[in-house]
């Protein structure tokens, strides 16, 4: 559970019309995701978008410190400077082990939505873990997780 990761942009934590820095295209995710994971020696990404966040789901045995942030932002964004970069670190919201997953299932469940309760994000949430896993960005611990993350927010 130590190596289950989420770095999170979110309206709470930056500010909307800054959350489309972090956004990937669909003509190159899987690409720019391919590249994060082996750059910065992440065993399975998961990445979701919506309007209101943005949120990188890892395993890695890396702690992330900052020095991880860093790195993962310079390889995210190859062309951003030490200031983009360091806006990067210092809006990530990042859990680690249980937290994380506690996290996921708030998301999932429309805990932590600017409208408690709406439920589009849980088919969002079901949407990018397909997409990536159809990529082979995911693996069995993401696997496991989603398929958890879904069944507690189908009972929230």
């Amino acid at each position: 559970m130590d190596q289950f990761k989420i770095i999170s942009f979110t309206f709470k934590n930056t500010p909307i019309k800054e959350l489309n820095r972090f956004f990937l295209h669909e003509e190159n995710r899987k690409e720019r995701l391919e590249f994060l994971k082996y750059s910065c020696d992440i065993k399975e990404i998961l990445f979701i978008s919506t309007c209101n966040r943005m949120e990188f789901i890892i395993t890695s045995h890396h702690d992330c410190d900052d020095f991880f942030l860093k790195n993962f932002f310079s390889h995210f964004r190859r062309d951003w400077n030490n200031d983009e970069i360091n806006f990067a670190v210092n809006n990530a919201q990042v859990f680690q082990g249980e937290n994380a997953l506690r996290h996921i299932f708030k998301v999932a469940s429309s805990l932590e939505s600017l409208v408690v309760g709406e439920r589009e994000i849980i088919a969002q949430v079901r949407k990018a873990y397909e997409v990536c896993k159809s990529e082979g960005l995911t693996g069995d611990f993401l696997r496991l997780v989603i398929k958890a993350t879904i069944n507690t927010a189908k009972q929230v």
